[in-house]
C-alpha cells in the first residue's frame, strides 16, 4: 500500500553520493511509514546517525542500494525495543572500523527491556567499529548478508549483567563473514546475563582482515551451533591469548556444535572450559607439530569434545591435551606421547597415523564377532555358522553366543584356538572374569588366554568333533 510508504526521494533524498542527505532519511524515519529507498548509481551520503526506527517500521532498498555515513561516530542506523521491524536489501557502508554501529537494536539501560522480531535480509553492512550489536534481544534472523570489513562483525552483549537479562534465538542463513579485523563475531557475557540459541546455517567465515586473531570469541555461551558452514582458516600462525588463528575461541561455554561442515587452513576449534560435539564435519590441517596453534581442535583439560563420523586429520596432531574424547565412526590423528590426553573411541572410531596415549576405552560398544578359528597342529576347523556378539564396558569385554555347523578338514590337535574382537589387557593378572565354554550337549570344556593375547585356547581333542558339531560361549576378559 503506497500510502503506507515514504520514499525518500520524496522527503528530499538527492542520491548523487556527494549531496548530505541526512536529513531526508531522518524526516522519513519521522513518519512512522516504511520507507523506500530508490536505487541509483552513486547512492546516498549521510553524515550522522539515521535515528530510530518505530515498532513495526521496514526500511528496504532497491537491488543493493547503498547508504554510505561520511563522518560518524555514533550508531548508524538504531532501532528501539519494538517488533516486526525489517531491513532489506541495503549496503550500509561506514567510513572506518573505529566509528560507530552500522545497525544496533537498542531497548534501553535495563535488564528488563527487550528487542524482538528483527530482520534483516539481502544486506552488506560493511566498514563500522560494530557491524551488528544488540542490546537484549531474541528472535533476530539475518537471511544472505554479508557482514565484512568492519572492526567486529557481530558484537553481541547483553546489557544490565544480572538474572533475565539475555541476547537469545538468532538465527543467520547463507550469511558470509568477509574481512572483519578484529572478530567475525564477539559473544561476551558477564554477571548473570545468557546469551544462548545463536545459530548459523550455511555461513562462510573468511578470517581475511583477521588472519591472527580468532573468528568468533564465545565467553560464557551456551547453545550456539554451525550447520553446513564452510571455515576459512587463517594463514598466519601465531602464538598468542587466545591461541590464534582459531576460527571458533569458546571459554566456559556449553552445548556448543558444530555440524555439516568444514574448515581448512592453519587454525579451527579452541576450548577452554567447555564442551562441544562435532558431527559429520570434516578438517584437513597445516600444523606442523603438536601444540602449535595451527591444530583443528585444541581444548584444556576442563574441556570435552564428542566427535561422531567426521574426519578430522592435520599435518601434525589434532588434539592436545584435551580431558575427554569420544570418537565415533570417525578418523582422527592422535598425537604420540607426552599428554595427559585420554581418549574414547566407540563405533569404528580409529587413530590415523600415530599411536595415540591412550587408545582402549572406558566406553559402551557392542557388536557381531565373526572369529578365525584353527586346530593346534595340522588341517582346517571352521564353522558354516558362527553366531557371536560381544560387548564392552570400560575394559570389560563379554562375548555371547554360538560356534555353530563344524566344518572339518581333517583337523589334528589337542586345542584350537578363537580370535578375540579386542587383545586381553597386557599386565593382567585375571583376564578371565567368569564364563564358560560348552560343547554339544552340555559338556563344559575348559579353555585359557594370557595377557596380551589376540586368542583364545579351547581344549577338546579336535578328533572328537563331528561335522556339524555346535559350542556354546559365554565367558568375559578384560581388553
Amino acid at each position: 500500500k503506497l500510502q503506507e510508504s515514504v520514499s525518500v526521494k520524496d522527503v528530499g533524498a538527492v542520491g548523487d553520493g556527494s549531496t548530505d542527505d541526512t536529513t531526508a532519511f531522518q524526516n522519513a524515519i519521522a513518519t512512522g511509514k516504511n520507507i523506500f529507498v530508490p536505487h541509483t548509481s552513486t547512492g546516498y551520503k549521510v553524515s550522522a546517525s539515521l535515528g530510530t526506527l518505530q515498532e513495526g517500521q521496514s526500511i528496504f532498498g532497491q537491488g543493493l542500494t547503498k547508504i554510505a555515513v561520511d563522518t560518524s561516530t555514533t550508531d548508524f542506523v538504531t532501532i528501539t525495543a519494538t517488533t516486526e521491524n525489517i531491513i532489506s536489501n541495503i549496503r550500509w557502508q561506514g567510513s572506518g572500523t573505529d566509528k560507530g554501529t552500522g545497525i544496533k537494536l537498542s531497548v534501553g539501560e535495563t535488564a528488563s527491556d527487550f528487542a524482538s522480531g528483527l530482520l534483516i535480509e539481502n544486506c552488506w553492512i560493511m566498514g563500522f567499529n560494530k557491524g551488528y550489536a544488540p542490546d537484549n534481544s531474541f528472535d533476530v534472523k539475518f537471511m544472505n548478508c554479508e557482514i565484512r570489513n568492519n572492526r567486529f562483525g557481530l558484537f553481541l552483549e547483553p546489557i544490565g549483567g544480572g538474572a533475565g537479562s539475555y541476547i537469545a534465538t538468532y538465527e543467520f542463513f547463507g550469511c558470509r563473514f568477509y574481512g572483519n579485523s578484529t572478530r567475525d563475531m564477539k559473544l561476551l557475557v558477564s554477571g548473570n546475563a545468557a546469551c544462548r540459541g545463536i545459530n548459523f546455517f550455511g555461513c562462510t567465515f573468511d578470517p581475511t582482515g583477521h588472519p591472527t586473531n580468532p573468528s568468533m570469541q564465545i565467553d560464557n555461551g551456551a547453545l550456539i551451533n554451525w550447520d553446513g558452514c564452510y571455515f576459512e582458516a587463517g594463514t598466519t600462525g601465531l602464538n598468542g591469548t587466545p591461541p590464534s588463528p582459531r576460527q571458533i575461541f569458546a571459554t566456559n561455554s556449553i552445548n556448543l556444535k558444530v555440524s555439516n561442515s568444514i574448515w581448512t587452513g592453519s587454525g579451527g576449534i579452541d576450548l577452554v572450559n567447555s564442551e562441544m560435539t562435532l558431527d559429520n564435519c570434516w578438517s584437513f590441517s597445516l600444523a606442523a607439530s603438536p601444540g602449535d596453534s595451527k591444530d583443528p581442535i585444541i581444548a584444556d583439560a576442563n574441556s570435552r569434545v564428542s566427535i561422531k563420523n567426521s574426519r578430522m586429520r592435520s599435518n601434525a596432531s589434532d588434539f592436545v591435551g584435551c580431558e575427554t574424547y569420544v570418537i565415533e565412526n570417525s578418523e582422527v590423528k592422535i598425537p604420540t606421547g607426552g599428554t595427559s590426553s585420554h581418549y574414547k573411541f566407540r563405533s569404528g572410531g580409529s587413530n590415523a597415523n600415530a599411536a595415540g596415549t591412550d587408545t582402549i576405552l572406558s566406553d559402551y560398544e557392542e557388536g557381531v564377532h565373526a572369529p578365525t578359528t584353527a586346530p593346534e597342529t595340522s588341517g582346517t576347523l571352521t564353522f558354516g555358522n558362527p553366531s557371536l556378539t560381544y560387548t564392552k564396558i570400560g575394559r570389560m569385554v563379554t562375548i555371547n553366543g554360538i560356534l555353530g555347523n563344524a566344518v572339518l578338514g581333517t583337523p589334528v590337535g589337542t586345542y584350537f584356538t578363537m580370535t578375540l574382537p579386542y587383545p586381553i589387557k597386557s599386565g593382567s593378572i585375571g583376564y578371565r572374569v567368569g564364563g564358560a565354554v560348552r560343547f554339544v550337549q552340555g559338556t563344559t570344556v575348559p579353555y585359557q588366554g594370557s595377557e596380551a593375547d589376540t586368542t583364545i585356547t579351547i581344549y577338546i581333542d579336535v578328533s572328537t568333533i563331528n561335522t556339524g558339531d555346535d559350542f556354546f560361549l559365554s565367558f568375559s576378559y578384560f581388553a
